[in-house]
């Protein structure tokens, strides 16, 4: 089973996936519903915590495996016909993004 923590990138991704995940990319995803879950709360949380490069490797690293990720919409899909819903992330205003207020 994978370590759905992952945040080092993409290749700790790869070092931690399950068998199941061994798809040519552009193929029909076989991908197990529980993980995929895991994956996208991990990028959000990796959005929210400001690290996009690592949010991204995991999103390159779902469409490699046919899951196609929609964050306009907040849905994703597969080749095969499943989908789903994605929990919206938000991102707090850095205190120096408020600037000084007279």
């Amino acid at each position: 089973a994978a370590d759905a923590r992952v945040g080092e990138g993409r290749a700790a991704i790869r070092q931690r996936s399950p068998p199941g995940w061994a798809l040519a990319a552009g193929t029909s995803s076989s991908i197990d519903l529980s993980l995929l879950r895991q994956l996208l709360d991990r990028r959000r949380e990796l959005r929210e915590a400001r690290r996009f490069e690592e949010g991204d490797s995991i999103r390159a690293h779902l469409g490699e495996r046919g899951v196609h990720v929609n964050d306009r919409d907040n849905r994703w899909h597969t080749a095969d016909g499943r989908h789903g819903s994605i929990e919206p992330f938000s991102v707090e205003p850095r205190r120096e993004q408020w600037g000084t207020y007279s």
